[in-house]
């Protein structure tokens, strides 16, 4: 909850997974986040606590109960370096081949509320990744062999679609597509380095890390 009286609220950064959780529940309010530890209202925050003018208590104290968060309330924005919270534009990649490890991920963003788009890697072919996103997050199970990744599926002439259909009712969840073929390609990889050099943040994990490395 929120101790104290006054119009800025500061949320201690304890470490709480639960901040991430607080900060995409408002992801229109604006905040910010200190730089460095800082004292206000009797207490010692951390650096990356939530500075928060203008504050709507009414709205905001329910959450941090619900998350389990601790916040104070001050009378001004303290005087301590800081710089503006920002939501970024999340885009998730996946192979058509492995899904399981890459689940892993998937379900802690789903637990705490990222919000992100989930798309195969053959689609990142597509390129212009930058006008749609700020970070992509490629995790592991991508980018290896036997039927993803950057050597890709077998080449066939017939496409291998993953649709929800009447004979398949349980398929198409959550992503669907016409050809699970292809993997990422040499025209993906290129996409992810335009992306990057675009200012885009990559973030891999694994299988993926090693191949923007050997390749």
């Amino acid at each position: 909850g929120i101790a104290g009286t006054g119009d800025v609220v500061i949320v201690d950064h304890s470490g709480d997974n639960n901040l991430v959780s607080f900060r995409f529940r408002f992801a229109s309010l604006k905040m910010s986040a200190s730089e460095v530890a800082f004292d206000a209202a009797g207490h010692r925050f951390n650096a990356g606590s939530f500075i928060i003018p203008a504050a709507n208590r009414a709205a905001l104290e329910p959450v941090l109960r619900e998350l389990g968060l601790s916040a104070w309330a001050v009378s001004s924005v303290p005087s301590v370096p800081s710089h503006e919270l920002v939501t970024p534009r999340i885009g998730y990649i996946h192979s058509w081949s492995s899904t399981q490890d890459e689940g892993w991920v998937r379900a802690a963003f789903d637990h705490y509320g990222v919000p992100y788009n989930y798309f195969g890697e053959n689609l990142a072919k597509d390129g212009n990744l930058r006008a749609t996103y700020d970070v992509i997050v490629y995790p592991h199970g991508g980018g290896g062999r036997g039927g993803g990744g950057f050597g890709g599926a077998t080449v066939t002439t017939n496409k291998v679609p993953f649709k929800k259909t009447a004979e398949f009712p349980s398929l198409g969840y959550p992503d669907s597509t016409d050809d699970v073929g292809g993997g990422l390609g040499p025209d993906g990889l290129k996409a992810l380095y335009q992306f990057v050099q675009q200012g885009g943040t990559l973030i891999t994990e694994g299988s993926t890390s090693n191949m923007m490395v050997t390749n």
